[in-house]
Order: structure tokens, then C-alpha cells, then sequence
């Protein structure tokens, strides 16, 4: 039986394809930081079309993130069933690797992009269309921390001192 296509060059388009794959989800994740910390901590002083031309970016960027991860799966997903067809009858293979490279079913992927994806939209859109920061609300329910001086500074009110010195001159 002849091979559709070299042993090694069909590794190096799986081992491609996998160095692709962790780029596009490195980028998603770290996107993904930087809009958390922005909606999360900080106030918007976004206007209404604003916020929604915010997310119309937002949802272009998931939409082609999307694109090139689900690609690249099915590149990953046929190169697997390439392997399966042309090489993976062999028995020197160990179990662990059979079982983890050679039977990689990778057919649930646009699944979970979905998931990833829609959820990551849906919390990036109520976090936008919030008025008021998460964190600035917590604080002012505990009274520990303010946010909007500087980062991790407590408040004059949450140490007690607010007026401490108008109150008892002789206090030091």
C-alpha cells in the first residue's frame, strides 16, 4: 500500500497546525485580559453608540479569531485521519501515544468554539453595557479599598482617618 502522503511531512502538518493552534487561543486569552481588566475596573465614559460600536469591533475580532481556529482544526482534524488511514495500523506505536496522536478525534472542537466563544461575547457585552465598575461597586459595599485614587491605595474614610483631626486636636 502506498501513503497519500510522507509520514514526516504529515507529522510536520500536525505539529504545524498544533503551534498555529496555540498562537490563535494565546491571542484570545490574552485579548481577553486586557478587556476584562478595562470593563471590570475601570469606568467607561462610553456613550451609548459608542459602547456598541466597542462591541461591533469586538465581535469582528471573535468572529475572525473564530474563523482561524475552526480552520486550523480542520486542518489538524484531516491530518489526523491521514495519519489514522496511511500509518496508524502500525504496531510499534506505544498505547499512550496510539491513544493521544494517533486516535486524536479533534470533530467536537467547533463545539467548544462556540461555547468559548458565544460565552466570552456574552459577558464582554453585559460588562460594556454595565454602568458602573465591578470593583468600584464592591468597595463601597466593604469600605476598604478606592480604586479610583490609585490602585490599591485605601481610602482616608476606610482607615479612619476622614476629619480625625478636626475632631480631637490632640490627637496625633
Amino acid at each position: 500500500m502506498t501513503a497519500g502522503i510522507d509520514q514526516s511531512a504529515l507529522i510536520a502538518l500536525i505539529v504545524g497546525a498544533s503551534s498555529k493552534l496555540d498562537v490563535l487561543w494565546q491571542l484570545f486569552i490574552g485579548l481577553h485580559f486586557g478587556v476584562f481588566a478595562l470593563l471590570l475596573i475601570h469606568k467607561l465614559t462610553l456613550t451609548l453608540p459608542g459602547r456598541a460600536v466597542a462591541l461591533a469591533g469586538y465581535l469582528m475580532f471573535l468572529g475572525i479569531n473564530f474563523n482561524a481556529l475552526a480552520g486550523t482544526y480542520t486542518v489538524l482534524h484531516a491530518a489526523h485521519d491521514q495519519f489514522r488511514k496511511d500509518y496508524g495500523r502500525a504496531a510499534a506505536y506505544a498505547p499512550t501515544f496510539k491513544r493521544s496522536f494517533v486516535d486524536a478525534d479533534l470533530s467536537d472542537r467547533p463545539q467548544v468554539l462556540m461555547f468559548t466563544h458565544g460565552f466570552a461575547f456574552l459577558i464582554v457585552a453585559i460588562c460594556l453595557f454595565r454602568t458602573k465598575s465591578v470593583v468600584s461597586d464592591a468597595t463601597k459595599q466593604q469600605g476598604s479599598v478606592d480604586y479610583s485614587r490609585g490602585y490599591g491605595v485605601e481610602s482616608h474614610e476606610a482607615r479612619g482617618y476622614h476629619n480625625a483631626h478636626r475632631r480631637d486636636p490632640h490627637r496625633l
